[in-house]
């Protein structure tokens, strides 16, 4: 069974990677995701209407990756990440099939290309889960 204080230590540490891990390495410089975000974003404002006015608006607020030495995750990543916290803490109350785990850890998976920043400081969560779910 999963420990209490692995789901803790993951959250740790998953806190201190998304909202105060500063560096100056940018790993979405090599990844072609940004720009097939921002071609999407550019059909998305070439319709003009409210709707798309607002997801456009909302775009440079929620997806903005941050410059220098700062917190290379986007705001959409730090509110959703917290999600993912739930989830490691309700599963030591709740019994959570194991699809549903699998299902929680593709989609993390598939969001987390977003920001390939993301992706990297979920790679040692990632590898921690799929041993879990393999040891089961």
């Amino acid at each position: 069974m999963y420990t209490f204080f692995v789901s803790l230590l993951e959250i740790v540490y998953l806190s201190y990677m998304f909202y105060y891990f500063k560096t100056d390495v940018d790993f979405n410089i090599v990844s072609p995701g940004p720009y097939i975000f921002n071609m999407f974003f550019n059909l998305v404002e070439g319709q003009n209407t409210k709707f798309t006015d607002s997801i456009i608006e909302n775009r440079k607020i929620y997806l903005n990756h941050y410059d220098g030495g700062k917190v290379k995750i986007c705001l959409f990543g730090r509110y959703i990440i917290l999600l993912l916290f739930v989830f490691f803490i309700m599963r030591h109350f709740v019994l959570v099939p194991k699809y549903v785990t699998k299902i929680i850890l593709i989609t993390t998976l598939l969001l987390s290309t977003i920001n390939i920043n993301a992706f990297v400081y979920l790679i040692p969560i990632f590898l921690i889960e799929v041993y879990n779910l393999i040891r089961q």
